[in-house]
Order: structure tokens, then sequence, then C-alpha cells
């Protein structure tokens, strides 16, 4: 019977160990699926992530099908100390703003707050009047909170 309960204990830290996501650098641990309240993140191992709005119409959704279908970003940062990371998408779509956001993680990885950077971020010119107005602290004050959910890289179809 003992040798019954070793084994199963075993066999218990084996499946456990095999099933942790790699939070090894921001970069790895931002793989997967986060969400706030009106949107899903998916972030994959390639670098292409998608976004979902929740509980919209079919027309609203219809205006997200390539960031749904995937946007390709590059790492313009990282500090494994600090737990951050800068990304930014780089979309030849005009209609898509190539933002580039800061990603900072909590302690333990299931938490992050994103912000825009303003600096590396490539705003339409239509909006360089109310653009030009706003400060880095601004950007700063509209950060957002995203939750780790699963390790799904991609939205279902």
């Amino acid at each position: 019977m003992k040798k019954i309960l070793i084994l199963i204990v075993l066999i218990s830290i084996f499946v456990l160990s095999g099933c942790g996501r790699d939070t090894s650098s921001p970069e790895k641990a931002l793989i997967g699926h986060w969400d706030d309240d009106n949107f899903d993140y998916y972030y994959s191992a390639d670098r292409v992530y998608s976004t979902v709005k929740k509980d919209a119409a079919p027309e609203a959704k219809e205006s997200y099908k390539e960031i749904k279908n995937g946007l390709e970003y590059k790492v313009l940062s990282l500090d494994k100390d600090k737990r951050t990371l800068m990304i930014k998408s780089v979309s030849q779509n005009k209609d898509i703003v190539n933002y580039a956001l800061k990603i900072q993680f909590n302690s333990d990885y299931t938490e992050v707050k994103t912000t825009v950077n303003k600096k590396h971020s490539d705003f339409p010119k239509e909006w360089e009047d109310g653009i030009s107005s706003m400060t880095q602290k601004d950007f700063d004050e509209l950060a957002n909170s995203l939750k780790y959910v699963d390790d799904k890289t991609k939205p279902n179809k």
C-alpha cells in the first residue's frame, strides 16, 4: 500500500511538472490567452497576437477580423529583472495603429498592466492634433490590466 501511494505521488509530480507555463522571461510568460472586461487577447510563440472583442454585435466583430486573424509584433525591449516587455505591432495595413505596448507583469506572471508607449507607437496623421497634446504620463493613466486565462494562443474560429 505504501509503495502504491509513493508511486501515485511520483506520477502526480511528474504530470504536474509538465503542465506549468514558461515564465522564465517576460516574452515567454506573455504566450497564452489574456483578458480584460472587453477583449480577449492571444499571444503566440511566433510573435503573433489576436484580439477578440467580447459580446460584440456581428458587424463590430467583423471590424476586428484582421486583428482576430493575428497581427505580427516585434519585441522592442525586455527586462527580465523588472518583469517588463515592450512590443509593437508591425501591420502594413494603414487602418491598423501600430501601438508600442509596455507590458509589466506582476510577481507570479498572472496579471499584467499594459501601457501605450507614445514615443515608439505609429499613430495615424489624422490623430496628430489629439496625440501631440498628450504626454507619456497621460498614456500611463490609461493603463489596462489583463489577467492570464489559459495557454490558448489563437481564438476559436
